[in-house]
């Protein structure tokens, strides 16, 4: 069974360490790669939060797909992440109508959708430009 994400940067690529904001994860060296990771801008996607599959530096790891394969091992290389920097609900929409598995051969997936704030945090004045509920 494959995975999808269609979002924004938030599941293309946004990953923000736990160890920095779970204080119980606090010790001496938490913060010592701060400025590498600034440096990066977090920009991490093989780090996503839903694709994710690679581990370095100090930085876990934990997504749905590497669950998924740690459930099933028949499951490894079958994600696609079509997330993108700036996305909108509309963008994503077309994201959806464009992506075909073949039916014959290929498993269902899981399909994430997240937008996190694109729609919303705008520099527009006002509400009309917001995507409706």
């Amino acid at each position: 069974m494959g995975i999808l994400l269609f979002g924004d940067s938030a599941g293309a690529h946004f990953s923000i360490p736990e160890r920095y904001v779970n204080v119980s994860m606090w010790q001496y060296d938490t913060f010592d790669d701060l400025w590498w990771v600034l440096s990066d801008e977090m920009d991490w996607p093989h780090r996503s939060g839903t694709t994710g599959y690679i581990q370095k530096r100090k930085v876990d790891v934990r997504s749905f797909y590497k669950y998924w394969v740690g459930h099933n091992r028949c499951n490894k290389n079958d994600y696609q992440n079509t997330g993108v920097n700036g996305a909108r609900s509309s963008n994503a929409m077309r994201n959806i109508q464009a992506m075909r598995r073949n039916s014959s051969i290929d498993h269902p997936v899981w399909i994430f959708f997240e937008l996190v704030g694109n729609d919303v945090c705008s520099g527009h004045p006002g509400t009309n430009h917001m995507t409706t509920p």
